[in-house]
């Protein structure tokens, strides 16, 4: 019986660490995490520091650090102590589905509900962004037409995590006489 329950204590262990990993799921706040990384390293290339991540999610560097190490056992980035993270090709490959299933919403809403008010909008696609289904997102862009961009312009992945990229930069940064499309505001 000793050696029975010995093996059940590890086995429980074991699928208690790994079970994240094998049901392929990440919390809303990981994903909220991955995409800042994200959207970091697209505007500033990477490595990401610690220190931007906390910025962008509003919170300390110390619990930045601690999401990093979690998500880094989870394969989603590299983490490695002063000199910041690089989401790894899961880790994109992952939170590109979040970005494509956010902003094909966003189409939907803004351009077939004619939703306009910005506060409004933003709470319904949180909402909305916990609809795990791929098969509505993809009979969404089906049925937009495979929209290419979000109504800001910004790039909606593929099904395939694919896009067009869109080099992004600031007004300041052109020459004089050169065109670029605006997309945004900070």
């Amino acid at each position: 019986m000793n050696n029975y329950l010995r093996a059940l204590r590890v086995f429980s262990s074991f699928f208690l660490i790994h079970l994240p990993n094998f049901c392929d799921m990440y919390s809303k706040i990981e994903e909220n995490y991955l995409k800042a990384v994200y959207k970091i390293a697209e505007k500033h290339g990477t490595p990401v520091s610690t220190n931007q991540i906390a910025k962008e999610v509003d919170t300390s560097a110390a619990s930045v650090t601690d999401m990093m190490k979690r998500l880094s056992e989870k394969g989603a980035l590299t983490y490695e102590r002063y000199r910041g993270v690089t989401l790894t090709d899961e880790g994109y490959k992952h939170t590109r589905k979040i970005i494509r299933k956010h902003r094909i919403w966003e189409v939907f809403m803004v351009e077939k509900l004619k939703y306009s008010d910005k506060d409004e909008l933003k709470t319904l696609l949180k909402q909305l962004n916990y609809i795990k289904s791929d098969d509505i997102v993809d009979r969404l862009d089906d049925y937009l037409g495979y929209p290419k961009a979000n109504p800001e312009g910004l790039s909606i992945p593929d099904k395939d995590g694919e896009y067009e990229h869109r080099s992004q930069f600031t007004i300041s940064d052109m020459d004089e006489g050169e065109e670029g499309l605006l997309v945004g505001i900070e």
